[in-house]
């Protein structure tokens, strides 16, 4: 998973000269001169601010990293090297730039890199320390006034531990991690999404307006809103999409709840009607949609599942589903693309859905389905393995809002 995250960075900085038209050997003279590095004693924490002076530094420069790493960490590469990662910029004038150490790569001696239009001066190097994160099943715990703690489950026993420091954000809905990313992303009150990484710990909001979010394509965060035109629904990201909702509904009745892929072409999520009902939604990225027959429902929450093969050929197949809240009760139902109607019961659990992810075993399949449910004040977590059928339920950690699995 981070080898192939980091042979995407590789194979994009084999055309980012081309493309970018940059000068391989530097320019010809220097960009900024009398530059000053941070001390080199120490490896500096992923994440840490840090800050390089000198003359020259123009309003457009950007901060370019090639990251050399050996003796990786666990399952990574135990020898590589990314280049192309641009850094985030904190602060730029003419005597400094800001900028934050690169995080999820192993411990790695960084050159970092002025770029400015195609031209590029390496103005020093750092060592960074180990930063890949933990995948796993995280938890967000509202801990008190506008802060929210990431809570790491253990799927086997429910145990939950607190996984680095409360980050400054508020309730999230909609909460998502692309794959190999390690960053937890979800949508505040506002509909901005707010991108929490579980290696800096640093939280970062971003454009707002958006009704949920999705991982239509593993590696990438894909958002949803409202297009141009009443009753549009857009998909925003590397490849965007266009829906238009039928003249009774609204985009604003899409429940604010991770839009899921259920195979090649579909995608699903739900609709809250005017009359308190729910209505599955299918979005087909092959054009149109559909939107399934009404249900009474407390929560209509989309969910995938890895199955064995409803033909009886050998393997496994992907199928979506929906976890239909009514009277106290959950139950995840298997879903009917042809007919766009919810299927068989899958399982039957106690409780109201408040949130729902997923999470591969180490081999990558197959997935086990895991609810957040309320009953009242106490909260449950449950797993499903769609496989087996098998059911595992803990309590979950007081004031825990969102559940979602990083791989």
């Amino acid at each position: 998973m981070y080898l192939c995250r980091v042979m995407a960075v590789l194979a994009a900085c084999v055309l980012l000269p081309v493309a970018c038209g940059m000068h391989e050997n530097g320019p010809a003279e220097q960009l900024v001169s009398g530059v000053v590095m941070p001390s080199g004693a120490e490896p500096y924490a992923p994440g840490a601010e840090l800050t390089v002076t000198g003359e020259g530094f123009a309003p457009d420069d950007r901060i370019l990293f090639e990251i050399h790493w050996t003796g990786g960490s666990g399952s990574f590469a135990p020898e590589g090297y990314a280049k192309g990662v641009f850094g985030t910029v904190t602060a730029l004038t003419e005597h400094s730039v800001s900028f934050l150490a690169p995080a999820h790569y192993p411990a790695s001696t960084v050159s970092v890199i002025l770029f400015r239009g195609g031209d590029m001066q390496t103005l020093g190097r750092i060592r960074v320390a180990d930063g890949v994160h933990e995948p796993g099943l995280y938890a967000l715990v509202l801990s008190g006034a506008g802060t929210m703690q990431p809570v790491r489950i253990d799927p086997a026993t429910g145990d939950a531990a607190p996984f680095g420091k409360p980050v400054a954000v508020g309730p999230l809905h909609s909460v998502v991690s692309a794959s190999g990313s390690g960053i937890l992303s979800g949508l505040d009150g506002d509909g901005r999404l707010v991108a929490i990484d579980l290696v800096t710990h640093r939280p970062t909001p971003e454009e707002g307006g958006w009704l949920a979010l999705g991982t239509v394509n593993p590696g990438e965060v894909f958002r949803f809103g409202r297009g141009k035109e009443p009753g549009q629904l857009v998909m925003s990201g590397s490849g965007s999409r266009m829906w238009n909702l039928p003249e009774s509904l609204s985009v604003e009745m899409l429940e604010p709840y991770p839009v899921v892929r259920a195979s090649s072409t579909l995608l699903l999520s739900a609709l809250r009607l005017l009359d308190g009902t729910r209505a599955p939604l299918e979005l087909s990225l092959t054009g149109g949609l559909q939107v399934g027959p009404a249900v009474g429902a407390d929560a209509l929450i989309p969910f995938r599942g890895v199955g064995r093969r409803s033909d009886d050929a050998e393997g496994y197949e992907l199928f979506g589903g929906y976890a239909l809240s009514a009277g106290g009760t959950t139950f995840l139902r298997r879903f009917d693309p042809v007919e766009g109607s919810l299927g068989e019961t899958l399982a039957e659990l106690p409780g109201t859905a408040l949130s729902l992810t997923e999470l591969a075993a180490a081999d990558g399949m197959p997935a086990t389905v895991w609810l957040l449910c309320g009953d009242g004040d106490r909260r449950t977590i449950h797993g499903f393995d769609p496989l087996g059928g098998d059911v595992y339920t803990f309590a979950a950690p007081e004031g825990c809002s969102a559940l979602v699995g990083v791989q």
